[in-house]
């Protein structure tokens, strides 16, 4: 993803990300794996089954006032930025729901740490707790640091069981849902 026309990429302090090809497999049409992931809401969602589709934005990491960040982590290009995604996308919730969709925040990280990250930040969208299943299944891109294993941030727009957009790598953080909320306008609009 490129930066918008006032150069917001140009600002964000951390490093940007290439696009190394590790996305190219998450082609439109791709099943999604039929699995029940616990969330935040304190319910499983299963993407297969859902009744809307939906914008699933995949972040590595939410740190937080108890969660320091894992080391290393500023020279990781694209490690940063999944707090204020995660707020961008929680403010554009109602143009979401408009345009029919549903947003979902997927991670690996420890369940309570997204639960705590979930309640601090009065998300409106649940979280949801990928113990490496529909990571592993999609072959998700990722990346280790700090002697653990953390996704990189990508964003899947699904429906009907199958994916309909990847948009990787995503830069900057805090631009993606406003990014995707042009791409679902153009499309409803075609």
């Amino acid at each position: 993803m490129s930066s918008g026309p006032s150069g917001e990429a140009d600002a964000w302090p951390w490093p940007a990300p290439e696009d190394d090809g590790a996305a190219d497999h998450l082609k439109p049409g791709t099943p999604v794996p039929k699995l029940g992931l616990f969330c935040t809401a304190a319910r499983f969602v299963n993407f297969t089954e859902m009744l809307r589709p939906a914008v699933v934005f995949v972040y590595p990491f939410m740190g937080g006032p108890a969660r320091p960040n894992p080391q290393g982590w500023d020279d990781i290009p694209g490690a940063h930025g999944s707090t204020p995604q995660a707020v961008a996308y929680s403010r554009q919730i109602g143009r979401f729901s408009a345009l029919g969709y549903d947003v979902h925040g997927i991670s690996m990280q420890r369940f309570g740490d997204q639960l705590g990250s979930y309640r601090r930040l009065r998300l409106n969208f649940p979280l949801i707790h990928d113990p490496g299943d529909f990571s592993g299944a999609l072959a998700l891109p990722s990346f280790e640091a700090d002697g653990q294993r953390f996704l990189r941030r990508l964003t899947l727009i699904i429906g009907d069981g199958v994916i309909k957009r990847t948009l990787y790598p995503v830069h900057p953080p805090p631009r993606d849902a406003e990014q995707v909320l042009s791409i679902l306008s153009q499309t409803t609009s075609e």
